[in-house]
């Protein structure tokens, strides 16, 4: 679709107030072209139509100075606050394109490019500029460089120099602990990478590089299928069998890790309390909500269902002894406070099996579906008919090999490692489709 093409049907959007539209079309047009003025003219426009009033002055500076680099640098900075990676992207360019060798603007341009899971582009803008000089974009130049699997002797070098820089100081400041802290992460980032040798294309390789955690379940393992997100889903809809089999894994995992629990603690809503307890009649242990007064209790498997319910409890970040964290699914186009020791699934959107909404076939000569209904039983029933479930994973080809994979890396796990849990982004170096 051509510049007018777009422009065009945005401006019917606006004739008919309809500003969300009109925005939501001319997002397309930026990604597009980032140079084409009428876009900028008709997003200010509208942006006022919705009383977006500080929002509007950005695009409108951007027009009278249409040259000038921190306009766009603004604008793009701003879509990487709200999490809008495409027109981040879009601005930071033109930014860093009139600008090239700030390092600022290609910091903050290498963050929206690695939420697009383009890695390699992320790490040249930052190395043509002096990044060297700078503490923050030299580390994240080398965290670049470790998920292309580059510049690994000239990163070990640098978290070398920057310790003995710190630790010649007679006082540390809290900028420089938390600076040590993320040179920690790094160097175990690296430990894991070179432990792999040579990670496969597969999200589960990569996920134990970034985050030294373990994923349970992936979608289906053929070359074609894997192209798709790398072993992660787009969409899933469980099952109850589905589950009890991820759950079982689950148990078998942690049998293999050594990791034993004298409780489960579960978020406490409907979802997590139900697949907390059927972890419970799985392990044979008891099992109660998350709470103020129980948050600290060694020996635990903290259970979320979705890995972001966890980012109220940002104390889970740090690591206790004896306790793991689990989630049933994990988006992974989201950031979250932290990554779980063990997710059972890398899904853009999973839907339980109590939840409906799932297709189910109902006459397979036509070929004719139907939506799932909500099942609104009481949460100890649906637990007991999905825990009492009889599975058997010892034809599971595929889990013997991922087992096989966290057994050989077992020390360097996150549920074994004294480490606290890394925040998760969406930045990897597996793309994969998903819905915009």
């Amino acid at each position: 679709m051509t510049n007018s093409e777009i422009l065009k049907n945005a401006e019917t959007f606006f004739e008919e107030r309809d500003y969300v539209e009109t925005l939501r079309t001319l997002m397309h047009g930026f990604v597009a072209d980032n140079q084409y003025i009428p876009f900028y003219q008709l997003a200010a426009k509208s942006l006022r139509g919705l009383n977006g009033y500080e929002e509007a002055e950005m695009f409108e500076n951007a027009l009278k100075s249409f040259s000038d680099w921190q306009c766009f640098y603004d604008l793009g900075y701003h879509y990487v606050e709200m999490g809008y990676w495409d027109l981040a992207i879009a601005f930071l360019n033109r930014a860093n394109t009139l600008n090239p060798k700030d390092v600022v603007v290609a910091y903050e341009y290498s963050l929206a490019l690695g939420a697009r899971f383009r890695i390699g582009d992320a790490l040249h803008v930052l190395r043509l500029t002096p990044f060297a000089e700078e503490f923050w974009a030299s580390y994240r130049a080398f965290h670049l460089s470790v998920l292309l699997g580059e510049h690994i002797a000239e990163a070990k070098v640098f978290l070398r120099n920057i310790r003995e820089q710190i630790y010649l100081k007679t006082e540390t400041t809290d900028d420089e602990a938390f600076a040590l802290q993320k040179l920690d992460n790094l160097q175990d980032m690296i430990r894991r990478y070179e432990a792999v040798e040579k990670p496969a294309p597969h999200i589960r390789d990569w996920h134990f590089v970034q985050y030294g955690a373990a994923v349970l379940d992936f979608f289906e393992e053929t070359d074609e299928e894997m192209q798709v997100a790398g072993g992660r889903w787009v969409a899933a809809w469980a099952s109850e069998e589905s589950l009890r089999i991820m759950l079982e894994k689950l148990k078998a995992f942690c049998q293999m890790a050594a990791l034993s629990f004298d409780k489960v603690l579960y978020i406490d809503d409907r979802d997590a309390e139900i697949v907390g307890k059927i972890i419970a009649k799985i392990f044979q242990c008891p099992a109660e909500a998350l709470s103020a007064d129980n948050i600290l209790t060694v020996n635990t498997l903290v259970v979320a269902d979705a890995a972001d319910k966890f980012n109220d409890w940002k104390q889970l970040a740090i690591k206790l002894k004896g306790q793991s964290t689990f989630a049933v699914w994990q988006s992974w186009l989201e950031d979250a406070q932290f990554c779980p020791d063990i997710v059972g699934v890398l899904a853009q959107t999973y839907n339980l099996p109590w939840e409906g909404g799932a297709l189910r076939l109902v006459d397979a000569e036509n070929q004719t579906y139907e939506r799932t209904e909500p099942n609104l039983q009481n949460a100890d029933t649906i637990v007991k008919n999905i825990a009492r479930i009889d599975v058997d994973l010892s034809e599971d080809s595929f889990f013997e090999q991922n087992i096989a994979f966290y057994q050989k890396h077992l020390p360097l796990l996150a549920c074994k490692s004294k480490a606290n849990r890394l925040y998760f982004t969406s930045e990897s170096p597996m793309g994969g489709s998903f819905f915009h």
